[in-house]
Formats: C-alpha cells, structure tokens, sequence
C-alpha cells in the first residue's frame, strides 16, 4: 500500500490524484507538508498527509477529517484556504491555499518585535479566531508555528489539525488528569478511557491542562502567549516540562515590561488580561480582544503622528500646517458631497440608525441554562427599543440566527440594520457576566466591546447600562424621558428573575399548554419579590392571551396582577396592552381600547406585541388603510417572523386587496415552509375566490403538516378527496362535535364552519351564545371576509349595533 512503502523523499515529484508534489515544507505531529502543483488549474498549492510511514490509527484519521471539515467552514482573510480533500490509495490529504513567507516562530528567531507589528499581527489573529469562534470552532493549538507571515505582511493560521468542533465533537472532560507529557504535547484521559486532547504545553491555558470545559477563551489564551513572545522574544514561562505544567497553572509571568522596556503598559495590560488563570476574567470573545488591540493601536499612532509634527524649522511648521489645510478642506469637500464614508471604506457610527441584537451566547456550559442567555437577549432588545429613533429588530426574527453560519454582513443586509451587538451571557450562582460587541454590518468593523458583570440581583442595572453605552456609543438621539429610563437603580429578587425569564421563554411559544406552565413561574416571581412590576404584567398578559386563544369564557382573575403592575410602574408597555385588550376584546369599548394601544407602542417603539395588536385592532375595526400601514411598519421590527407575516397577509385579504395577499401568503410559507396556519388561510381565500381546486390543494398541505392527530388528519383529507370543500367542512364539523362532548369548544369554531356551510340560522345562534359570554372573538365580527355571507341578515347587523361597533 501506498502509505506502507513510501517516505517523505520518495514523494517528491509524486502525484496524488492531480497534483504533483513538489517539496517538503513543514511537519509535525498531525502530519506532513508539501507544496504541490495543481494541475488542472495550474496554480501552486499546501498539501497535507498523515506522517508516513505506518498506518494511521482511527483517531488520527478523525482528526484529520475534522480539520478537513473545520477548514471548510471557514472564510477569511488571516485563515489559510481549504481547496479539497480527497483520499489516493488510502492516503488521506488535504489541499489547501499555499501561501509563501515564513512563520511566526521562524520571524521570532531575531528577537522580539516592534509594538507596531505586535499590534497589527495580533489584531488579525484576533479577527480571524473570531471568525472560527463564530463557526463553533476553537482551535486549541495556537502557536507561532501556526502562523504564517507572508511577504506582504499579512497573518494566516495554518493548522486546525486539533480544532474542536463544539457542535458535533463535544468531549467529556468529567475525571479528567493528565497522564503523559512528550515533545511539547501533552494527552490527558480518564479511568475509564483514553481521550487524546493535545495541544503544545507552553501555549495551554489551564482549563486545557486540567481536561476542563474548553471554549473560545481557550484560545485567547493561547493568543496571550503568542502576543508575549512577539512583544519579549520568549515564552511566557521556560520551565522544563514537568515544572511548566505548574507554572502554568500557578505562576505569574514575568512582566513583559521587565524583559523588554519598549512594551508600553497597554499593551501589557492587554497580554495580562489574556493570560488570566481564570477563563472569567479573560476577553470573553476574540471580537472583544480585537476591539482592544485596535484602540490600543489607535492610541498608539496618534502618539506618533503628535512626534513627528515636532518639526524644528519654520518652514516644516508652515508646510504641515498647508498639508493640514488642504486635509481639511478635502475632508470638507468629501463631507459636502457625501463622499467621505465612501472614501473612508466605513460609515460613521452616527450614521446607525436600525440595529439587531442577535442571540446572546450561553457560556455557562449548560443547555438548560439557554432561557436565561435568550431571556438578557430580549430584555436587551427591549431596552434598547425604548429609544424612537432606533429601530430594534425584535426577538422572532433575531432568534432564526442563533445557530446560524451567515456572515455578519448577510444577517445585517437580511434584516436591513446598520449594526448588530453581539456577546455572551454567563451565570454562576448569583453573579452574572455580560459581554457585548458593536459591528457595523457593512463593513464588518468593530466598533465598541464591553464586559459587564454584577450580582443577578442588579441585572435590571446591568441591562440599561449596557442599553446606555450602545446608544451613546452610535450617537442616537435619547429624549430626556427615555434617558431616565435607562438609569433606573432598581434590583430584584435573583430567584425571582429567574422564574420571570422561565416563564418569558414558556410564553414566547404562545400556545396554550406554554402559557399556562408560563404563569406558574409568573406566580413564583411574584411571591419572591412582590414588588417586580415586569412579573406582574406578565402574569396578567399570559393569562389574558390563555383564555383569548383557548376561546374560554373570560374570566377576570388576571385583573388584580395588571392592577398591581400598573401601581408599581405606570410606564410598563405590557401592562397597558393587558388593560387595552380587556378594554377592547371584553369590555368592547372601541376607542378607549385603541387609544390604549397606541399609548402602549409609545411606552414601547420596539414592541412587536404593542405593535402588532394596535395594527389588529385597526383592522377589527375595518380600518384597513391605518391596519395596512401599521402592520408595514411591525414587519420593520420583526420582518422574519411567520406570526407577523400571516397577519399582514390576512389584512391585505379582508381588505380584498386579493392579488397582494396571496403573494404574502405564499411568502409567509416560503420563510416557514413547516408552519400550518398561512395554508389553511390560503385556502379561506381561494374558497372566497372559487378557486376550489386551489382551495383543496391548500388545506391538504394544512392537514400534511401534522396539525391533527394521523386518525383526524386522515378523516380530513379522504373528506377531501372524495367529497370536496363541502366534505371537508362537513367532517370538520363533525369531529368539533365529538370534540364538544369531553371538552370546551368555542361557538365561534362551529360557527365558522357553518358559515361554509351556508347554514346561516346555525351560524346566528352560535354567534349570539358568543355574545351571551361575551367571547373575544366576536370583535372580528365587523371585518373578517369570512361573515360576508352573514352581512345582509338583520339578525348579524343587529348584533353589530349591540356590541357598540362604530359605523
């Protein structure tokens, strides 16, 4: 075989499918490269084997797929390129991007190197692990060996023949010691199994040595080290083996200041923090540490322009000063016509006027723990959308990216923002750390990284100052009140904010079994600490949306926690919706209701619940020009939510504005092919429409989609096969029945179907024992296509004028 016969030497000028070897080029423990030429597109290229020699074990094969699969992910200027990766008689290699130069560890041979050059290679190293982070993947194995230094300057990491895919190959670390240390790697396993995790020992981070949880701050460390050597010309420490795993682990490095007095105290500062034995108190994210190079070099090269102005003769003074003014009238110029963000390759930060918060990332190592990172999320989006001149996208449509593999630029051009904050979120007790980024999507830039961290009982604090900093940092607008708004000092009961943000993620599924499970958690934070007004809203406003959605007889027990959220804070946008829908839906005191709505979007600009119930209570009024309009303007906050998406399309029908909504519909099932209601309101239209084939097609799709048990949904769709619409409303209403004899079912569901029935008497009666229990669905009576039949009969115009509907 191939691998058994031949060695490095006798692989020169060997091909390997397409490619000829040209050289040897580098080695080491995870394999062997060559510079190669490719053929078939005639370019010079990095191949990679296993070492040669004997068969690879199943583990090393692994690893190298794994990088095969880890390099391929990845798209970025500082990480080498992956071609292909293909097998030639059982000899496993890789292609990759050739890139001419040296390394880091070969540069460092001459001595440290300037501050200037630490700064730039450690910025790209920072970009470009922020990229691989973002991807899921740490790479563990960071080193000046790793990196390339090509002729041009640029740096690029090589090997990920270690890299840690924590999505797919995540490893337990439970009982985890060292047990052998060679050649500057080390494996560590456990009693009851062998787990190879290696890494070059003086560039480990101590999580790493001690087989604990590792994550992007294992690699931050690494970079600590590296920026270390660059910035002395020696590693952190230089004990031998069996005392480095100590040192690293216990031991302080010698300050860099004292081994090379040009490091300036920035710049120390910065290495010190990254070389923290805690994970905690490193840089949370490499997006975060790159943020702080860059000011760090900012600073720097205002310091050396300010020196070399200190020119000694008149004439150098006059001619800085000309080349000063022309700058300046040039800048000016550029500025006048709008040239100078182009010019510049970046837009202003005062420019961003729409921002995203994506999904803050649970560092906490437990999945449970995720409602409480997506729960800061939306409260952050929250916050920040207090302030009117910002246009927050909401929490649906920000959620679609939590695992996601598209750039930064693709979600900002996706969701139309000029920035999104992205960062971490990790709990342990009672503390909570919070890290946060500003990236300017059209460029990709970072504009501002802060960590935060506090008690769990001052997060209320923790979450408007970091709202604040944002807001100031992009120079928005605030207005004095939404300024006051974002100071508050007030704590809570930690176990309280937890149960609130459980019960936030359970009533987030809208569904009525969520929101009842919601409450119970509502209910607990209330008893912890009576005093949280949120808590209380949001008791309130599950239990509304419960009884609305179960069409259940209204009952008034949440009346009490939205009176009590009221007294503690006036200013809460979800207290006054719950008061606006009683206001509406049961009490059918029309205007006062809609006032009420509106009120509550300008409590809340950013609040897609506000939003979209003021644009619903306009079109149950049979406003549909205003619902129109303001439903346009919720799919600005929320554009890629399917629930927004059907109501915007279901406006556009009830107003026959025919054509537009069926083009909705279509691209509300586009944007969720797997969720049901947008094709059964398809086929409401197509039925209105006499498109009865349509029709069919549309609620068979519904009945595919797994909304009814497989015995119901099978009755449904032989109704349909057999006997058309007709047969279908006829099963429907035959299974409603049975469903009536062991559980509550609405009359505005059996009404409705008689109405497609052509059964009107039926349907007047199930409309009045609606209005005898005053159901909440009645207020569609007045705009809904689906009671056209009914609009001419006496009975249906009497009952409009009972319930007080305006003209």
């Amino acid at each position: 075989m191939l691998r058994q016969v031949l060695s490095p030497d006798s692989l020169i000028g060997f091909r390997l499918s397409h490619y000829r070897i040209i050289e040897e080029i580098g080695h080491g423990g995870m394999g062997m490269v060559f510079r190669a030429q490719d053929e078939h597109l005639d370019r010079e290229v990095a191949i990679k084997v296993l070492p040669l020699g004997t068969l690879p074990d199943e583990l090393a094969r692994k690893r190298f797929h794994q990088e095969a699969h880890a390099l391929s992910k990845l798209n970025h200027p500082n990480i080498a390129t992956i071609f292909d990766f293909d097998t030639h008689e059982t000899l496993d290699f890789l292609v990759m991007e050739y890139i001419p130069g040296e390394t880091l560890s070969k540069k460092l041979e001459k001595g440290p190197l300037p501050e200037s050059e630490v700064l730039d290679l450690g910025v790209q190293l920072a970009e470009a692990l922020s990229a691989a982070h973002k991807e899921g993947i740490v790479h563990r194995d960071l080193k000046p060996s790793n990196l390339m230094i090509t002729n041009a300057g640029s740096l690029k990491i090589l090997d990920f023949g270690l890299a840690k895919l924590r999505r797919t190959f995540e490893e337990t670390a439970t009982g985890t010691r060292i047990t052998s240390v060679d050649s500057g790697t080390t494996a560590m396993g456990t009693s009851s199994q062998t787990q190879e995790m290696k890494g070059t020992l003086p560039y480990m981070a101590p999580e790493q040595l001690l087989g604990q949880d590792i994550d992007a701050r294992t690699d931050i460390h690494a970079v600590g080290a590296v920026l270390y050597e660059m910035a002395t010309g020696r590693r952190p420490f230089k004990e031998a083996e069996g005392s480095l795993i100590d040192a690293i682990l216990h031991r302080v490095p010698i300050s860099p200041t004292a081994l090379n007095p040009k490091v300036s105290s920035e710049m120390e500062l910065i290495i010190k923090k990254c070389l923290e034995k805690d994970p905690k108190n490193r840089p949370q994210s490499a997006a975060e540490l790159a943020v702080e190079l860059k000011n760090r070099f900012t600073s720097r090269a205002a310091r050396r322009y300010v020196s070399r102005q200190k020119v000694n003769t008149r004439k150098q003074v006059i001619v800085v000063i000309v080349f000063v003014a022309v700058l300046m009238v040039f800048g000016l110029a550029l500025n006048h016509f709008g040239l100078w963000d182009h010019s510049s390759g970046a837009s202003r930060p005062s420019q961003i006027r729409s921002l995203a918060v994506l999904p803050l990332a649970n560092l906490s190592g437990d999945p449970e723990q995720d409602y409480f990172a997506d729960g800061i999320t939306e409260e952050l989006i929250t916050d920040l959308a207090q302030v009117k001149a910002l246009r927050v996208i909401s929490r649906t449509s920000v959620m679609r990216y939590k695992r996601t593999n598209l750039s930064l630029p693709e979600i900002g051009q996706e969701l139309h923002v000029d920035a999104v904050v992205e960062g971490s979120v990790q709990r342990s007790g009672n503390r909570v750390r919070i890290s946060a980024q500003l990236i300017q999507t059209s460029t990709d830039r970072h504009l501002w990284a802060e960590t935060y961290e506090r008690d769990l009982k001052d997060v209320l604090s923790l979450r408007d100052e970091l709202a604040s900093a944002i807001a100031r940092k992009i120079q928005i607008e605030i207005s004095p009140q939404e300024k006051a708004r974002l100071s508050r000092t007030q704590s809570v009961v930690p176990e309280a904010y937890v149960a609130y943000l459980k019960g936030k993620h359970l009533a987030d599924r809208m569904d009525p079994d969520s929101l009842t499970k919601a409450m119970e958690f509502f209910e607990q934070a209330v008893q912890k600490d009576p005093t949280y007004a949120a808590a209380w809203a949001a008791l309130a406003h599950a239990d509304f949306l419960s009884s609305f959605k179960s069409e259940l007889p209204p009952s008034d027990r949440f009346i009490p926690a939205m009176n009590k959220a009221m007294e503690l804070d006036n200013g809460l946008a979800e207290a006054h919706m719950v008061f606006a829908d009683v206001t509406f839906h049961e009490q059918w005191k029309w205007t006062e209701g809609l006032s009420e709505f509106r009120y509550a979007t300008e409590l809340d600009p950013g609040s897609i619940d506000a939003q979209q119930h003021y644009a619903l209570c306009l079109w149950q009024l049979g406003r549909f020009d205003a619902a129109v309009q303001e439903m346009q303007r919720a799919l600005q906050i929320d554009p890629l939510s399917p629930g927004v998406n059907l109501s915007y399309a279901s406006v556009l029908r009830d107003a026959h504005r025919d054509a537009e909504a069926i083009e909705q519909y279509k691209k509300t099932i586009e944007l969720e092919p797997g969720y049901a209601p947008p094709h059964r309101e398809l086929g409401f239209l197509y039925e209105d429409l006499g498109r009865h084939d349509d029709a069919v097609e549309a609620y068979l799709r519904y009945e595919n989609l797994g909304v009814h048990d497989s015995e119901r949904a099978a009755a449904l769709e032989q109704a349909l096969h057999s006997g058309g619409l007709r047969s279908y409303w006829k099963k429907t209403l035959d299974l409603l029945q049975e469903d009536a004899n062991h559980k509550y079912v609405g009359p505005i569901a059996f009404a409705s179907v008689y109405v497609r029935l052509g059964d009107k008497d039926n349907a007047m009666k199930c409309l009045e024992q609606a209005y005898q229990q005053r159901n909440p669905q009645l207020t569609w009576l007045k705009s809904q296509r689906l009671w056209g039949p009914l609009r001419s009969d006496p009975r249906f115009q009497n009952l409009l004028i009972r319930m007080n509907f305006p003209e």
